[in-house]
Parts: C-alpha cells; sequence; structure tokens
C-alpha cells in the first residue's frame, strides 16, 4: 500500500538550498517564513507603541517600504536605535530585501510609540553609501558606515520628517 504522504507535493516555495545563508539550521525554510507567525503577532502590538524604544535607547518599529518591483506596501518589524530625529536598524543577513527596497525608495513610513511617521533613509551597504541622497553628513551616519564597513552589513538611518 502507497503511503498518502507520498501523493502529496511538498510546499517547496518557502524551500533554499541546505547551504543557503537563509536557511535555518538546515530545515529547509526561510528565516522570513520561520518569522512569519511571530511577525503576526508583533505587529499589532508594535502598531500600538509596545515595545517601541524611548529616546536614546533600543526597541522595535515597524518599517513600512515599498516593494521596488511589485509596488507593494511591505512592512517589516525591526529592532532599532532611536537618536531623537533618526533611527538606526541594521541588518542581521548579509541581503534582507527591505534593504533593497529601501535602495529603491528611500521615502517610507514607520511606527514608533503608537504613531505612523514619514522618513527619509540613508543606506550603507559593506560601509558604502547604497543610497544617493541630499542629506547632510551627520555623526551618526559616519558611524554607520563604519559599523556597516566592519560587520559587512546593511545600516539604514532613517532621519524622521
Amino acid at each position: 500500500m502507497t503511503d498518502p504522504r507520498a501523493l502529496t507535493k511538498p510546499n517547496t516555495e518557502d524551500r533554499r538550498p541546505t547551504d543557503h545563508p537563509d536557511n535555518a539550521g538546515g530545515a529547509g525554510l526561510s528565516v522570513p517564513a520561520l518569522l512569519a507567525p511571530l511577525n503576526r503577532v508583533l505587529t499589532p502590538a508594535i502598531k500600538q507603541g509596545i515595545g517601541s524604544p524611548l529616546p536614546f535607547t533600543a526597541g522595535l518599529i515597524l518599517l513600512e517600504v515599498v516593494g521596488r518591483r511589485s509596488g507593494v506596501t511591505r512592512t517589516v518589524p525591526l529592532l532599532c536605535a532611536d537618536y531623537g530625529a533618526a533611527l538606526v536598524v541594521s541588518t542581521v543577513r548579509r541581503r534582507s530585501q527591505w534593504v533593497d527596497n529601501l535602495v529603491a525608495n528611500p521615502q517610507a513610513f514607520v511606527w514608533l510609540r503608537g504613531r505612523r511617521r514619514a522618513v527619509v533613509a540613508r543606506v550603507f551597504r559593506g560601509g558604502a553609501l547604497a543610497s544617493p541622497d541630499t542629506l547632510p553628513i551627520t555623526v551618526l551616519s559616519a558611524a554607520a558606515r563604519s559599523y556597516s564597513l566592519a560587520t559587512g552589513t546593511s545600516v539604514a538611518v532613517l532621519t524622521l520628517v
């Protein structure tokens, strides 16, 4: 008798090769696929301001960015450091879609302390400025650039508008 599980086609939509950097412990599931259930729980709480950073502390924000290809607004929970008029967010992985979307369109929104706020992003990748802008160079931008160079990750400075 044939095992009924052998007749069903596995969902490979969120699967990556076992050596892919986003692969979670060789399970074949991507990090975004594993975090999706957590993000569904966190998103409403963060919108209400739960977990938001106070000035000069770290906490959670929601970043709303327009997809560079789809044009669809994507919402991503991120850990950030709040420096008053600017927020600093960084990737853990080498490539994150939200970073690519910010490079393509640096105008975005964040949910911070229960309010939706407009921001303009300056993105550094491997120490290089990845998003052309006219924002003045600040000490914070210089520090973000240095961190990006040292770690090889992407760092975005989000200036509140």
